[in-house]
């Protein structure tokens, strides 16, 4: 019996992998002027997503704040016919972080987001989370808990650090609940970056891919 390492090799000196991803017939794959145009903008959409979730005015709200969401975005493409459809797919709270989440305080700050929190109280996820983040910036090195989150009977201490990372990120959580979290609009943004280029560049490759001819010696 032929050992796992000798039919690997027969299988590629065989070339069967050779015609793996190309067309039917022996022909490879080959995309008309259009398709590269438009897989390309989704690229560069992509692009743009990732680096708008990434900028310091979004990724200062995000709760993980560890690149998470960004690394999670990938694009799928289909063609049919004359729809050109790309889909693209992300953690699922990124709804959340662009549209916002509505306050239940009187100070909220989002009043057209479609989601809103349930509950005041921060739950121990949430706060876990807030704490995770706190940890993972580093915010709280060598610093006194804020007035009002020290610990019982001490007066002008607390207990240690990671007193003060739950404490606080507790604070965090309950405020956030109240005001609400902003939308950061990174998804239309990105689509509003991408969309002249390739608005241009789609006219161009038309104008490439179709070719136009007039017969005018045709007799009855």
């Amino acid at each position: 019996m032929a050992s796992e390492s000798k039919l690997q090799r027969q299988l590629l000196e065989s070339g069967f992998l050779d015609d793996i991803g190309q067309a039917r017939g022996g022909d490879k794959l080959k995309f008309t002027s259009v398709e590269q145009v438009f897989i390309k903008h989704m690229g560069q959409l992509l692009k743009r997503l990732q680096e708008r979730v990434n900028a310091p005015q979004c990724a200062d709200k995000e709760i993980t704040a560890s690149g998470g969401l960004s690394a999670s975005m990938r694009f799928e493409y289909t063609f049919l016919g004359v729809l050109y459809r790309a889909q693209f797919y992300m953690a699922s709270y990124a709804d959340y972080q662009d549209k916002g989440v509505r306050g239940l305080g009187s100070n909220n700050q989002n009043t057209t987001s479609p989601y809103s929190f349930r509950f005041k109280n921060a739950s121990r996820n949430h706060v876990d989370a807030i704490e995770g983040w706190l940890k993972e910036k580093n915010n709280l090195t060598d610093r006194r808990a804020p007035k009002g989150l020290l610990t019982a009977g001490k007066k002008n201490h607390i207990n240690d650090a990671i007193q003060t990372n739950r404490s606080i990120a507790y604070a965090i959580a309950v405020a956030g609940k109240s005001k609400g979290l902003k939308a950061q609009n990174f998804k239309q943004g990105a689509i509003d970056d991408v969309m002249p280029g390739l608005m241009k560049e789609l006219a161009q490759a038309m104008a490439r891919d179709i070719k136009i001819s007039i017969d005018t010696s045709v007799l009855q």
